[in-house]
């Protein structure tokens, strides 16, 4: 291979000028060469996508916005420059507190991530664990672990929020896991197995 650091990668869609660009190897030939990398990057809607060069040995671009991350103790800050989304453990999935313009847009309590049971009986999912699982200038993205209790059996919640440079808004993913194995007697995938929990709703809140 003939490019070893992405740190010098920037994507050129006209052709002559480069875009803000963040740049991850994602997996290495043998030789130490990059094999696979992730390109994050900010085109304009103007930018004609079809004359796009990915320059490879020339300085980092470094214009337009970036993220500013902040962990704190068992939190994690992140300001896109628009807004400012606080995760926190212990708090609420997926956030916390979202601020713009130094306001709070969510009230203190209340609202978050619920889960309902068969039963009607519905559980709020709190943050367990806070991580920062990847750390870019134009994305960030925060894991947030939890449990949600229902129907007496609990639920395995991960919750990966993707925060974007210079915008407002974010990809949330969250993925409810039963870590209680099914039975298959016979080999038939029945639904309703005794390890199964039957879920009324999934839903998110803000107030």
């Amino acid at each position: 291979g003939a490019v070893r650091s992405a740190d010098h990668w920037s994507l050129i869609p006209d052709g002559h000028r480069a875009c803000p660009t963040d740049v991850r190897a994602l997996e290495s030939w043998p030789d130490g060469s990059i094999r696979w990398a992730l390109v994050d990057a900010q085109i304009q809607s103007s930018d004609p996508l079809s004359a796009g060069v990915l320059q490879t040995d020339g300085p980092a671009s470094a214009g337009g916005p970036a993220i500013t991350l902040a962990e704190r103790g068992t939190g994690v800050e992140v300001s896109t420059g628009v807004a400012v989304f606080v995760f926190a453990a212990r708090g609420r999935m997926p956030f916390e507190q979202v601020t713009v313009d130094g306001v709070p847009m969510l009230a203190a309590t209340g609202g978050g991530l619920t889960v309902t049971g068969e039963d009607g009986a519905a559980a709020d999912v709190l943050v367990d664990r806070c991580v920062v699982e990847q750390r870019g200038r134009l994305r960030v993205v925060v894991r947030l672990d939890g449990v949600a209790a229902v129907g007496g059996r609990s639920l395995q919640v991960t919750t990966r929020v993707e925060c974007f440079a210079g915008l407002g808004v974010v990809r949330v993913l969250c993925t409810l896991r039963n870590p209680d194995a099914a039975r298959h007697p016979g080999n038939f995938w029945d639904l309703g197995d005794p390890g199964s929990v039957l879920l009324e709703d999934v839903a998110v809140t803000f107030r």
